[in-house]
């Protein structure tokens, strides 16, 4: 391979080429990024990367394959244009590839606030949009948090929402300081059998009846 430059643009299912020196893979440059960012997650976006999300279409039942291989399942959202990869047999003795982080107390709140708005929008054209304040007012109005620090909770929110938007969860609206989109991507994640699991789960708490924020805390995974 010379060091002309390569245009990836221009590659296709067709003619994958080699992409760089003892390269024997035989999918297209397109493909592999497809691959690549199912794996490393949180989701490919059809939107953000059009040629790789067309490329995983196409070819289907070969990622399907593939990541089976790997012990992992492939979801995708036809009308969001996104798709995910999740771990296989999460109760089966497989090695994991993908690293599961439990949730904290303030960020399962956050996600059954979430799940929630996006729900009122099913059916519809309509995205669902939430600004930074409406969650935190939200999540303050369950008592166990409305009996704790105040401060503090806000800034667990403000924290639970930039993971969110890392993960692919929230997507910030342009030309504003605090409001997001919600992703269909949710709806993939937690159905709403889920979320009113969850709620109870968290009324619980508010009750008095589960751990604690800081207790949640020391058995999350470093991010």
């Amino acid at each position: 391979m010379n060091d002309t430059a390569v245009d990836y643009e221009a590659m296709d299912d067709n003619h994958p080429g080699m992409l760089f020196a003892g390269d024997t893979g035989e999918f297209s440059v397109h493909l592999r990024t497809a691959i690549v960012r199912l794996v490393r997650g949180p989701m490919l976006s059809g939107e953000e990367n059009e040629l790789a999300y067309d490329a995983l279409l196409r070819n289907e039942d070969t990622v399907r394959q593939h990541l089976s291989e790997m012990f992992l399942s492939l979801v995708i959202n036809r009308d969001a244009r996104i798709a995910f990869a999740r771990q296989a047999g999460v109760d089966q003795p497989f090695p994991v590839l993908m690293r599961r982080a439990p949730l904290t107390l303030v960020e399962s709140a956050v996600i059954a606030c979430l799940r929630r708005t996006l729900a009122t929008v099913t059916g519809t054209s309509e995205f669902a949009v939430v600004s930074l304040d409406e969650i935190r007012d939200e999540i303050l109005a369950f008592r166990r948090f409305s009996d704790t620090n105040e401060a503090g909770i806000r800034n667990s929110v403000d924290s639970a929402v930039t993971k969110m938007a890392k993960f692919g969860i929230l997507k910030k609206v342009r030309d504003t300081e605090d409001r997001y989109t919600i992703m269909p991507l949710l709806r993939n994640l937690f159905t709403l059998e889920e979320i009113a699991a969850l709620l109870a789960a968290l009324r619980t708490v508010a009750d008095g009846g589960a751990a604690t924020d800081a207790e949640a805390n020391e058995d999350k995974s470093d991010d």
